[in-house]
C-alpha cells in the first residue's frame, strides 16, 4: 500500500512530464524519490526542475536551474502541501545560497499569506508587508539596507490605520500619528532621538482633547491645554517634572 502511495504521488506530480526527463538523484531507504530533477530536454542537462520530497512523498522544494545556478523562481512547502515560502528572483544566484534577491512571500502553515517583501544585494530592501493568520493587514514598512526609512502604517483588524511614522535609518522621526478603527484621531506626538517628544495631543471618543507643549527652552515644564469638541479652551496648567518625567493629566 505505501509502494502504491508513491506510486500514485509520483504520477501525480510528473503526470505532464516525460519519463525519460525525470533523473532520480536521491532515494530514501524505501526506495521512495528524495530528490529529482525534471529535465526540459533529455540532451540538456544543464536546464532542469530540482524537486526534493518529504518522506511521504510530499513536494518539500521546487526550483528552477540554468547552468547549476537558481533562476526565475524558488518554492519551499510545508509537510501539509501549502506553501511556506516562494522566491521571484530577481537573478540567478548560487544553489547552496539562503537569501538570493528578489520579491519574497512568506506563508503561514494554514496556507495564509504571512508576509511579503524585497530583498536586493542581500539586504531588505523597499516595501514590506506583515498579515496576520486570518489574512489581515497588520503593517507595512518601506525598508533601506535593512534599516526603516519612511513611512511604516499599521492597521486595526478592519483594515483602519492603526498608526502611521517616519523613520530614517532605523530611528524614529517627525510627528507620530495614531487613530481608531473608526478612523478618528487618538494621539500625535513629536520626537527626539528615536523616542516620544512634546508637542503631544490625546483626543477623547466625544472629540474633546488634551494638548502638551514644552513650557519653555530649558523643557523643565509643560504647558497644558484642555480643548472641547469645538475648539475652545476649557482650561490650561503649566506642570513640573516628576522624576525627570512628564505625567499626562486626566481629561
Amino acid at each position: 500500500m505505501k509502494k502504491l502511495i508513491y506510486i500514485i504521488s509520483f504520477t501525480f506530480l510528473f503526470g505532464c512530464s516525460d519519463p525519460n526527463n525525470i533523473k532520480v538523484i536521491e532515494k530514501y531507504a524505501d526506495g521512495s524519490p528524495k530528490s529529482v530533477k525534471v529535465l526540459f530536454d533529455n540532451n540538456d542537462s544543464n536546464n532542469y526542475i530540482i524537486k526534493n520530497f518529504y518522506p511521504d512523498g510530499t513536494l518539500d522544494f521546487e526550483g528552477k536551474v540554468s547552468n547549476n545556478k537558481f533562476v526565475e523562481y524558488r518554492k519551499a512547502y510545508f509537510e501539509n502541501g501549502n506553501p511556506k515560502e516562494i522566491v521571484k528572483l530577481s537573478d540567478s544566484t548560487n544553489l547552496d545560497y539562503c537569501c538570493p534577491d528578489g520579491f519574497y512571500k512568506h506563508y503561514y502553515k494554514h496556507g495564509q499569506l504571512k508576509e511579503t517583501y524585497f530583498k536586493k544585494n542581500g539586504l531588505f530592501n523597499g516595501l514590506a508587508i506583515k498579515y496576520d493568520s486570518l489574512g489581515n493587514k497588520i503593517a507595512e514598512y518601506q525598508v533601506t539596507n535593512d534599516l526603516k526609512n519612511g513611512i511604516t502604517k499599521k492597521f486595526h483588524d478592519n483594515g483602519a490605520i492603526k498608526s502611521i511614522k517616519e523613520y530614517k535609518n532605523d530611528t524614529l522621526v517627525g510627528t507620530a500619528y495614531y487613530f481608531t478603527e473608526s478612523g478618528d484621531s487618538l494621539k500625535r506626538h513629536g520626537t527626539n532621538k528615536g523616542k516620544i517628544d512634546f508637542p503631544i495631543k490625546y483626543w477623547k471618543d466625544n472629540g474633546n482633547s488634551l494638548l502638551g507643549v514644552y513650557h519653555n527652552d530649558n523643557h523643565y515644564q509643560v504647558k497644558w491645554t484642555w480643548i472641547d469638541s469645538v475648539g475652545n479652551i476649557t482650561k490650561t496648567e503649566i506642570a513640573d517634572t516628576v522624576d525627570g518625567q512628564f505625567v499626562t493629566p486626566d481629561y
